[in-house]
């Protein structure tokens, strides 16, 4: 038969007719496995806590609270946490707890321009990554 007559070869029947029926199985199981899960949901859904959640909690690390969060508070990060922020190293981390020290903590993201090494633009660019307490509050407004 000529290529474009719009029959197939026998060939080509046989693989369509296998595509099917690998579609019916595997959809077939997609039913069975969403049926179980809605029959049993106790069973597939279950969320084991650790025993020991509130110690671990507690105890997590400033760079594991950024990749949890997204945010840093400049308040309790340590040095480590404080240079996941972009262009902060290890020296301008020193310097932000320095200064968070002499000042008790920070109550306005704008403090961080009183840290040696911080300017407009750096400030600018940490701004994303500082939590949404620093971001929406003025404290000229004291």
């Amino acid at each position: 038969m000529a290529a474009g007559s719009g029959v197939e070869s026998p060939s080509q029947g046989a693989t369509s007719v296998r595509y099917r029926y690998a579609a019916f199985i595997l959809l077939f199981f997609v039913f069975i496995g969403v049926f179980l899960v809605k029959l049993y949901p106790s069973v597939f859904l279950q969320i084991k806590v650790p025993e020991d959640s509130a110690r671990s909690l507690s105890s997590i690390t400033s760079t594991e609270r950024f990749i949890m969060t997204g945010r840093i508070d400049i308040n309790t990060f340590d040095k480590e946490g404080l240079m996941l922020l972009p262009g902060i190293g290890r020296g301008l981390a020193a310097r932000i707890i320095e200064h968070r020290v002499e000042l008790g903590s920070f109550r306005s993201i704008d403090e961080l321009r009183g840290v040696e090494g911080i300017g407009r633009r750096r400030l600018e660019a940490i701004k994303a990554f500082l939590g949404p307490k620093y971001q929406i509050y003025n404290h000229e407004a004291l």
